[in-house]
Parts: structure tokens; sequence; C-alpha cells
């Protein structure tokens, strides 16, 4: 197939090509964030970690081993020419639906088999899976470079569905309903960049619908995926149990107010009153402690998280570095939208963590790995015209 063709060159950025400097301004958000997220995973921790006699910044600093081991990934990754995951990909597609297989093997927690325990550490391949998706997708949408722009074959569509669907699957079966969702959005986003047309994007979208409604019909869900999906319409169904989470959650978000109860200040955060702070609800410490203008304060830079994102797909140097970067933007934005969503109540609690603050190594290290080879998009990009300013090799970055 065209798309396991490896590309003749180098490997390594910098050789024989004008190469521009990386995304300054990215790279800064992600550290910035990154270390905020430190802050509030400490100010979500240390006060039950003392209640319990164990060191207060032990979450903190284990983290902080993830967000030194995801920097450095960015940084390398943002070096590696891009181009050459397209030989790549679709081995570690295998070598990730392996690992999704590995994973049935392990004792479950807490009733699920999500993760490989390799001693203290615990891998998720779901969330590594992400990004390789990406990259097989865009392997395969972009296609070979002398095809010129065509519309998308149903044949394409069809493969890219089938691609997406066998992670899936092993994804539901875990079982891990959150995580499993941000596939179609990821898939979606990338058909209609592209260029699926309006009847096939349709055509999914009703299809995805249809196989929800069969799935909810044949019982496939878990009791506990069902529970969460009632006790959203009405949190008084299990006020003590699911519907906790929710009631505690609003309650945080609401308490902080304009400016917030201060930092390390919050009763609700103090108390360890909303379940899984550190990870799926760290956004309700935001809003506690820092109130409304610390919360939209977190969501503006993350808003200039995707919008340098969406810039490198827009002057990627090829459809492929364009849909590299797309999908990557579109795991981002899924993600911050899914989590802040569920803390406002808004989406139903699926447990999936905000980009860079919430505690966890595998989708901290798969983000920072998106956000590198999309710097070597940046990096290798030509001279293009923006906002009045020509920008690719002298190094403007803007």
């Amino acid at each position: 197939m065209a798309f396991l063709t490896r590309r003749q060159g180098s490997w390594w950025i910098g050789k024989g090509e004008s190469v521009s400097r990386p995304d300054l301004g990215l790279m800064g958000a992600v550290v910035v964030l990154s270390g905020f997220g430190l802050l509030m995973i400490y100010s979500a921790t240390r006060a039950a970690l003392q209640r319990r006699e164990l060191l207060p910044s032990a979450s903190t600093e284990r983290q902080l081993v993830f967000m030194l081991l995801g920097l450095a990934v960015m940084f390398l990754l943002s070096y590696i020419d891009y181009r050459d995951y397209r030989f790549l990909a679709p081995l570690l597609y295998v070598a990730c639906l392996a690992g999704l297989g590995i994973a049935f093997l392990f004792d479950p927690v807490n009733g699920v088999r999500r993760w490989i325990s390799l001693g203290p550490i615990n891998i998720q391949p779901a969330e590594f899976t992400k990004l390789v998706l990406v990259m097989v997708l865009a392997s395969l949408l972009a296609g070979d470079p002398d095809e010129g722009s065509q519309q998308l074959p149903w044949r394409k569509v069809l493969y890219a569905l089938g691609l997406s669907v066998v992670p899936m699957v092993l994804i539901f079966l875990q079982p891990d309903l959150g995580t499993m969702m941000s596939y179609p959005a990821i898939v979606l986003v990338m058909l209609f960049v592209a260029g699926a047309t309006r009847a096939q994007l349709t055509t999914l979208i009703l299809g995805s619908v249809g196989s929800v409604v069969v799935v909810w019909r044949l019982g496939f869900l878990a009791g506990h995926q069902i529970d969460r999906l009632r006790v959203f319409v009405d949190p008084e169904l299990d006020p003590q149990g699911l519907g906790w989470s929710i009631r505690q959650a609003r309650l945080a978000i609401s308490s902080g107010q304009l400016t917030g109860q201060g930092l390390f200040e919050g009763a609700i955060t103090n108390q360890g009153l909303v379940p899984e702070q550190e990870s799926d609800f760290i956004f309700t410490a935001v809003g506690e402690q820092l109130g409304f203008v610390g919360g939209l304060m977190v969501l503006a830079v993350f808003c200039f998280v995707l919008w340098r994102l969406l810039r490198i797909a827009v002057t990627a140097p090829d459809h492929y570095g364009s849909l590299v970067a797309t999908g990557v933007a579109a795991m981002v934005m899924f993600h911050v939208f899914i989590s802040v969503g569920m803390t406002l109540g808004l989406v139903p609690i699926t447990g999936l963590p905000l980009p860079f603050l919430s505690q966890g190594g595998s989708f901290y290290l798969t983000v920072t790995a998106g956000i590198g080879i999309c710097i070597a998009i940046w990096k290798l990009r030509p001279n293009v015209w923006l906002g009045g300013i020509t920008r690719g090799g002298s190094g403007v970055t803007g």
C-alpha cells in the first residue's frame, strides 16, 4: 500500500533542508500548563496525604517525573523528521493493539483491565494508541504526494473506519467508555480535513448514533456506565454515590465565585470531598481556589495551544503533516471540552483527564509526544504569508 512506503532521506531534521525555529510559543504554553498542573495536583492531594501521614508532595513528585520525561520526549521528537512516521506508524499500530490485548492478562483494578503493570508504573495502552491512530490515519488519508487534491474515496473512508474500530472494540471491552469516545471525534475531524464529503460524514455520524442505540438496547453497556448517564440527568438518583461527584464538583466550582478562595484555601478541596480531584476533576480545584478568573485564564492558554496546533496544520509542508497536526489538535480539544464540561455538569462523567493538568503518566506522555511531532512539522514548513509577515526559513515564529 502507498502509505506504507518509507520516505527516502534523513530521519533527523536539519540535514539538507531549510529548517525554521521551533514554535517557542507552543512549547512555552505546554511548560506553563504542566507547571500549573503540578501546583493544582499538590493543592488537591496534600491534605489527604497528610491525613494518611504520608509525604504531602508524594503525588506531585510522581507527576514531576512524568512531566520531565514528557518534556524530554517532546523536545526529542521535535528534531525527528515527522515524514518517517509514515513508515513506522503501521508497526506502532500493531504494537498498540498487542498492548491493548496484553492489558487483559493483568488483574483488574476496580473492575477494569486498562493497565499494564510494570512494578510501580502502570502503562495505559489506550492512551498511546490515540496518537498512533492519528499517524496511521494521516498516512492513509494523505495518499501519495502525486495524487493531488481529489475527493476522498469511500474505500479510504472504510479503511479508516476499520483501523479505528479495532482498538475501539478492545477499549470498550476493558471497559473504558470515556477513552473510547475520544476516538470517533478524532476520526471524524481528520476525515473532514482529508476531504470527506457531506454524505460520507453524515453516514458515519448516523452509523455511530445507530451503533450507540444498538449497544444500549442489547445491554452491552456495563451497569455503572448506564448509571452514569442516568445520574447525569438527575444527580438525586444516587446522591451519595455517582451523584455525589457531580454535586461536589458543581459546588466547588460555584464556591470559587469570581476570584476564588485563594491558593490552597479551598474548603472542598482540602477536605477531599471531590473524588478523583487530582485526575478526572482537576478543574474543580482551579475553579474553587482561583475562581472564574483563574479558570478563564487556564482556558485561554488552552485556546492558545489549539490555535498554534491548527496554525501548524494550515502551514504544514504536506497533506500528511497537516492531518497529523489536525489529529493532535482534535485529541487535545476533545479532552479539554469533555474534562471541563464534566466538572461543570454539562456532559456525563467519563473520566477523561485534562491535558497537562491532570495526574497521570500515559496521557501526559501521549500529548507531549504529539506536540513534539507537531513542532517538527512546524520547523519544516515552507514560507507562507500570515498576517502580513513572511514566516518560514527566516526563523520568525510569531
